[in-house]
């Protein structure tokens, strides 16, 4: 990881202030020992401090102060100034849910919907309960929403429907919970031993129990079928397959005109993931997007990972 101190201009106060940034990172630096959280979640290394700034003199919060957000000037509201000090919730939750309300200033549901989950994984490492509740409870309302509006706040419907049952369980919203828990069941009928299939039918014993307890993947996928989705990245084979992987997913990129940044902000994934599938790296532990890449590009997953799948 490499990380750098630098000093960044507000785009609403001017001043000038010192943030941490991460330039670069590898997949070394996530600690994804367990899996991620059935919200999407990855624990470790990187931090959720490394992904918004703050700047002390006006309060703006974004991603990069430098840059303004639509009705970035309402952070002189004192609504806004409130939220960003509430001393209820954990200064870095408060950041994200002052995030959140300029993306809802601006009708953004997806955005405002993320920002407040983000606050929400803030209050849980904080095990402030109360905080982590009612953020989880607005992201769950900003994703209903954006689904309201026929668009999407994650790469498919299945995820969706997974995380939506993921957070409404955890703000111990059981019977919302179960409504999205059943849709993604029907969705994923049919097919077994998929991660999907399982994650939800994990998630309906724990709605039934009354769960609202946090689980990783790793609680979910039994052993056996891990092994289908692991594999020995020194074994010539296999690191082989993983660059032809790799190769095609880049040409389809480049097919579409597509940067690095643009393709993961449509899939909803880290940049740095998507260029470790491209670079055929650990696609073990990003192949629960392959099928995400493969629908968006329209080619079945297996003609994605099959040898001799020609993309002429």
């Amino acid at each position: 990881m490499y990380i750098v101190e630098a000093d960044y201009q507000c785009c609403i106060c001017k001043t000038v202030s010192e943030h941490t940034t991460i330039v670069s990172f590898s997949s070394y630096d996530i600690d994804d020992s367990h899996g991620r959280d059935l919200d999407t979640r990855f624990r470790g290394g990187l931090g959720l401090r490394s992904m918004i700034q703050r700047c002390p003199y006006c309060g703006y919060c974004a991603p990069d102060i430098c840059k303004p957000i639509t009705n970035a000037l309402k952070v002189g509201q004192k609504s806004y100034q409130a939220a960003l000090q509430n001393p209820k919730f954990p200064d870095l939750a408060n950041e994200f849910h002052c995030l959140s309300l300029l993306h809802q200033y601006n009708e953004e549901l997806r955005q405002a919907g993320w920002a407040s989950l983000q606050a929400a994984w803030v209050c849980d490492d904080a095990e402030n309960s109360q905080g982590a509740q009612e953020f989880r409870t607005r992201a769950a309302d900003f994703f209903q929403k954006t689904i309201g509006a026929d668009k999407r706040f994650a790469a498919n419907t299945v995820l969706q429907n997974i995380i939506l049952t993921d957070v409404l369980r955890k703000a111990s919203q059981f019977d919302e919970a179960d409504v999205y828990c059943k849709i993604g069941i029907e969705e994923v009928k049919g097919y077994s031993e998929t991660i999907e299939n399982l994650i939800l039918e994990f998630e309906e014993k724990l709605i039934i129990s009354g769960d609202t307890d946090t689980y990783c993947t790793d609680d979910v996928i039994p052993p056996a079928l891990k092994l289908k989705f692991s594999h020995n990245n020194s074994d010539p084979v296999t690191r082989g397959w993983f660059k032809s992987i790799g190769r095609k997913v880049h040409t389809l990129r480049n097919q579409k005109g597509l940067t690095i940044q643009e393709l993961a902000s449509i899939l909803f994934i880290k940049p740095d993931y998507l260029i470790d599938i491209e670079m055929g790296e650990h696609i073990d532990r990003h192949h629960i997007w392959l099928s995400n890449i493969a629908e968006y590009f329209g080619v079945g997953l297996d003609q994605l990972t099959r040898e001799e799948f020609d993309l002429n």
